[in-house]
């Protein structure tokens, strides 16, 4: 078995945790024949940090639109919170929504033969059969291949996604398309043909969505009671939503008219909450209970 690898010596570790990066992921879903149930495209990237357990993490959401019967527009649109991202030199650590337990995302120093474990609602355990290089700007990235004939990129994640999304249907299934970090757009299509358009653009996201940092929660993870602060000079009303991450609403708070209130836990039991402050402007964070 033969490693082929272009110099990497002396580069320093690409960052899977980054500001700048986006994955961009397509899918066709559920189909026969010609024809898809559902069309999905889906962008991934990282606003705001949060603290689980002492550790800094970076919050990554998602934007997904999708289309019923392969018609566009892409008319549902939905956004949300993924999962926590921490980078330890090598080692990538994420945390669920719902839990403050840490995983192992994975660990790019790889040999063939170790097993790499592409999970997130399942466990997908792959043997590494063989380790090449991609190009990537002036770059070159670590593509480890996999017993299952696709591939994992050095700071970039599965071929399939950054996680293994949805379900696969009878024909068709969720791929990642393009990843893009500081501007740089990089297509890593693995399957046959064309690959689709990059398609959805943060820019757009964050046009409905302020970023999440500008709410300040203390502390959090929290037992009975943080303080949630945000930007309110004038002291106009603001309505607080809480919904659990099925999105089921568990809480709610109507006419706050300060910048800073004190949030009790109350009834709520352990684990990760999403909020959303609404008022002349929407401020999205979250809160995790131990």
């Amino acid at each position: 078995m033969f490693v082929t690898v272009k110099a990497f010596y002396g580069q320093q570790p690409f960052k899977l945790v980054d500001d700048s990066n986006k994955w961009y992921e397509f899918g066709q879903l559920g189909g026969w024949g010609y024809y898809d149930l559902q069309l999905v495209r889906l962008t991934y990237f990282f606003d705001g940090d949060t603290t689980i357990n002492g550790y800094l993490y970076k919050k990554l959401f998602y934007d997904k639109r999708d289309t019923i019967y392969s018609d566009p527009p892409y008319i549902q649109d939905s956004y949300g919170y993924a999962a926590a991202f921490r980078q330890d030199s090598l080692k990538v650590y994420f945390v669920k929504p719902d839990s403050t337990i840490e995983n192992l995302y994975c660990d790019f120093n790889m040999s063939i033969g170790d097993t790499l474990k592409y999970y997130y609602n399942n466990e997908y355990p792959y043997a590494i059969t063989s380790i090449d290089s991609i190009q990537y700007g002036n770059n070159y990235r670590k593509e480890y291949k996999l017993n299952n004939s696709y591939s994992f990129y050095e700071g970039i994640g599965n071929g399939l996604g950054l996680f293994h999304d949805f379900s696969i249907g009878i024909e068709g299934g969720v791929y990642l398309v393009c990843f893009e970090q500081n501007e740089i757009l990089q297509n890593v299509y693995q399957f046959w043909g064309t690959p689709p358009e990059c398609g959805l653009t943060t820019n757009l996201i964050k046009e409905k969505h302020l970023k999440s940092n500008n709410i300040s929660i203390f502390p959090n993870p929290f037992s009975e009671t943080a303080v949630i602060e945000f930007p309110n000079p004038d002291y106009s009303s603001y309505n607080l939503v809480v919904t659990d991450v099925t999105g089921k609403v568990v809480k709610q708070i109507s006419n706050i008219k300060s910048n800073k209130i004190v949030f009790e836990k109350g009834d709520l039991s352990g684990g990760f909450y999403l909020i959303n402050m609404k008022g002349n402007k929407i401020f999205n964070g979250n809160l995790i209970i131990k």
